[in-house]
């Protein structure tokens, strides 16, 4: 191959290169704005704003906790809940390199978050609510945990096959139906709402939201 052929397949392979790098970097910051965008709607769901106190049980290592922290403010509280350590050992490196200091991690166990009694405006239950062992008890503590007019927001997805599947065998599938969790809400002495479906656009999911208020009757 010549000086100039190999030159030239170079700058192919450079080209070749950089337009993926470009295509990564675009699929990149389209996924940033769907979750940012999801994020609001969810926190404008929870209806927390400055000086709000909410969780976010079951945060992972919180790809929506510091969102949820920067719209409470530095007059608010934000709780991070879960039973992985590893996640919340991830989480609280975040805070760390953020500089966060309105976030609490909490280490919950299965059938309780962990929570002060009436204390949050508002709780968020992102795609963790399949996951509850123990989904009466977890219930039960969060209503007690929430202020008398505070808002829980939960929001899962199910396959679309999966619809009319038992709650067992869609767990199994790490998915759930809005209808179960409904019951178990109203069971828990909870009063839906408003519920949202589909709250983000599939073709082969059903992604919906619920949101739910202390009943005091």
């Amino acid at each position: 191959m010549s000086a100039f052929a190999r030159l030239t397949d170079f700058r192919t392979r450079i080209a070749v290169l950089l337009a993926a790098v470009l295509v990564l970097s675009a699929g990149c910051v389209n996924g940033q704005n769907r979750r940012s965008d999801e994020a609001d709607r969810l926190f404008d769901a929870m209806e927390i704003d400055a000086g709000s106190w909410a969780a976010d049980v079951g945060s992972g290592d919180g790809d929506y906790t510091l969102p949820m922290a920067r719209r409470v403010g530095d007059t608010g509280r934000v709780f991070a809940v879960d039973v992985s350590a590893d996640a919340l050992d991830e989480l609280n490196e975040k805070i760390a390199e953020n500089d966060v200091e309105t976030i609490t991690t909490v280490y919950s166990i299965e059938d309780n978050p962990m929570l002060p009694v009436n204390a949050f405006d508002a709780l968020l239950v992102r795609n963790a609510y399949h996951h509850f062992t123990a989904p009466e008890s977890m219930l039960r503590h969060m209503k007690a945990s929430l202020k008398p007019d505070g808002r829980l927001v939960i929001t899962e997805s199910v396959d679309r096959d999966m619809m009319d599947a038992s709650r067992e065998a869609q767990v199994e599938n790490h998915d759930l139906g809005i209808q179960y969790v409904r019951q178990e809400l109203k069971a828990a002495g909870f009063t839906i709402e408003s519920e949202v479906k589909p709250f983000v656009e599939s073709d082969y999911e059903i992604h919906w939201l619920i949101v739910a208020t202390r009943s005091e009757s």
